[in-house]
């Protein structure tokens, strides 16, 4: 059913669906898990369920395709790595520069993910 706008799907004022409240309550609450784990000197959330969930929450908002290939997840065109540089990325670890040099894919693609992960 319909809920408060969420911006992170694309919402600008008109009611979103229920699953992306929750979607992007879920992607919150991994990205600060993640932050305060990486102050106390641990790595990010890692594990391959929450980095699934993310991939799919982030590809769903993004309106592209999420996946894992190979040893490699993917958001659309652009290959993010390793299971462990995915949860980096996702979870806000990187600067924009850091991102552009950890990711391959079309520069455009590259911007928008940057624009919405970098820390």
């Amino acid at each position: 059913g319909p809920c408060e706008p969420v911006g992170f799907c694309g919402s600008v004022g008109d009611p979103s669906s229920c699953w992306q409240a929750i979607a992007r309550e879920f992607v919150e609450r991994w990205v600060h898990r993640s932050q305060i784990r990486r102050a106390l000197g641990m790595p990010s959330l890692a594990d391959e369920a929450f980095v699934r969930s993310g991939v799919d929450v982030v590809a769903a908002a993004g309106g592209v395709e999420g996946g894992y290939q190979g040893d490699v997840w993917t958001l659309g065109p652009i290959r993010l790595g390793s299971t462990q540089r995915t949860a980096d990325i996702l979870t806000r670890a990187h600067t924009a520069d850091e991102i552009r040099e950890l990711v391959d894919g079309p520069g455009a693609a590259v911007d928008r993910l940057t624009a919405a992960m970098a820390r």
